[in-house]
């Protein structure tokens, strides 16, 4: 095929409902999009990925949820204290990934979450459930699924104590977006990479028992985009002084 002859679909992003979610994504999700979430158990990874499929779910598509972390039991009790009540929402417990593409055919949701990548694996391998190889294999299953039918993947990935994605550092380069939840100095979502958007955004976020909110007003937010990527050190402590004061008070301290 000619490179001139292919047609871009300029469709518009799809909109997950989640302001700050949707800005560090560039706007939105895109058809055939692979994105990898990445952190240690207990940041609120899940609770997210919920909280997304709620809203795509009621302004967009079936939502299939592979919970391999927790039984159906246990989901639907996160999802009641969430308030997620949505009949789009399909979920399995099955996590042998050719019983999961199954899944996908019978019920063809446009968007699959599943939760975690590590306890996805193929009967067909000899390795054992969570080690590399069974995770590489079955992200690159999902991978060519997305590629080749335009539904989007969200996959949830542990960190190990290096910071890394365990079990995917080989093959995570082939996800379109990789985010990571970090609560270092402070609650937040960081892009680092992003193959339809910038790369280095950040979403501050808070955990509570409504979920995961947005702490950004639409003030932090421009000042969050329009910092420079050269700058003093000086001015650098102002600006991230300014954000503390701001989220511990409210306000901006000039």
């Amino acid at each position: 095929m000619k490179l001139n002859s292919i047609v871009v679909n300029k469709e518009a992003r799809i909109k997950t409902g989640i302001k700050g979610f949707d800005r560090i994504m560039g706007g939105g999700l895109i058809r055939g999009e692979v994105i990898l979430l990445g952190g240690k158990p207990g940041m609120g990874k899940s609770t997210l990925l919920i909280q997304v499929a709620n809203h795509l779910a009621k302004c967009w598509s079936k939502v299939l949820y592979v919970s391999g972390e927790e039984n159906l039991q246990q989901l639907k009790m996160r999802a009641d204290r969430l308030k997620v009540f949505n009949p789009e929402i399909y979920c399995t417990e099955k996590t042998d990934i050719d019983e999961v593409l199954k899944e996908i055919s019978e019920i063809k949701p446009k968007i699959i979450i599943v939760d975690s990548i590590q306890t996805v694996s193929s009967t067909a391998s000899r390795y054992g459930v969570g080690s590399p190889s069974q995770t590489r294999d079955s992200f690159r299953a999902l991978i060519a699924h997305a590629k080749s039918t335009g539904r989007i993947v969200i996959a949830i990935g542990h960190s190990n104590k290096s910071g890394q994605i365990a079990g995917l550092q080989t093959v995570q380069h082939m996800a379109d977006v990789i985010l990571y939840m970090l609560d270092d100095d402070y609650r937040r979502v960081y892009v680092e990479k992003n193959r339809f958007g910038k790369a280095q955004e950040e979403w501050l976020i808070e955990l509570n028992e409504r979920g995961i909110e947005d702490v950004e007003t639409e003030d932090v937010g421009a000042e969050i985009e329009t910092l420079p990527v050269e700058f003093e050190p000086c001015k650098l402590e102002k600006w991230l002084e300014k954000c503390v004061n701001f989220l511990s008070f409210g306000l901006f301290h000039y």
